[in-house]
């Protein structure tokens, strides 16, 4: 049972970091008119912080 609640936190982790930054890029790119560049930025460094918290995860083990 504490394996499957870890894979849901990590998951979890993953998609919630993703999404936060494509939010923060959608809204910037919605308040500064400039239409992909925020996004994919954001993109990039959701996925960025998803890998750094996944990687502070493994290693605290």
């Amino acid at each position: 049972m504490k394996a499957i609640a870890q894979a849901l936190s990590l998951g979890f982790t993953v998609i919630a970091n993703i999404l936060v930054g494509c939010g923060f890029g959608y809204i910037l790119d919605s308040w500064l008119h400039t239409t992909p560049l925020f996004l994919i930025l954001g993109i990039l460094l959701g996925t960025v912080s998803a890998f750094l918290s996944l990687y502070a995860m493994v290693v605290k083990k």
